[in-house]
């Protein structure tokens, strides 16, 4: 196939894939390389590149090629969150902030950007936290074990609000 098709971004991403499967990551990534060559404005060649080297722990590479399916799918919620979370791991906590935001601006029910964003506040906004919070819940699947599990909520053990909140839950 890449004798026949060497020149198209999709058969470039295809066997990207296949590596990805089968846990060979690096190979997959210079199957991604050679797809971005190609067409370096791909949205899902750029996400995908991105989550490799999320996962690899480069977050700023990883917000770059966020950033970059960004400029050809600005519309697309899932790349924001992508990006505030490298953001936010990158500890870029300002820029996450608002990425978490743009996120929630394309998808109003989107529970992990609402999550995120109480986990950010939970330090020094505990009320924005407890808000965000809820609406998480509300339009997500989190469990109480899942936050009584989560040390970035240890700041608001005390907090009423955020023990109310987790009395409503199971």
């Amino acid at each position: 196939s890449l004798a026949i098709d060497s020149l198209n971004s999709d058969t470039w991403k295809a066997v990207g894939n296949t590596y990805k499967t089968m846990g060979r990551d690096t190979l997959a990534v210079n199957a991604y390389s050679q797809a971005w060559l190609i067409d370096s404005l791909d949205v899902s060649t750029n996400n995908i590149l991105g989550n490799l080297y999320f996962e690899w722990g480069n977050y700023q590479v990883a917000k770059y090629l966020y950033g970059r399916a960004l400029t050809s799918d600005p519309t697309n919620a899932v790349l924001y969150y992508n990006y505030a979370m490298a953001a936010h791991y990158n500890k870029e906590t300002m820029l996450a902030e608002e990425y978490y935001k743009k996120t929630l601006e394309k998808d109003a029910k989107y529970a992990y950007a609402y999550y995120q964003l109480a986990t950010l506040y939970a330090a020094g906004k505990p009320e924005d936290a407890v808000k965000a919070l809820s609406k998480a819940i509300q339009h997500g699947s989190f469990t109480k074990a899942d936050i009584e599990a989560d040390t970035q909520f240890a700041p608001l053990k005390e907090h009423k609000g955020f023990k109310a909140l987790l009395q409503k839950l199971k």
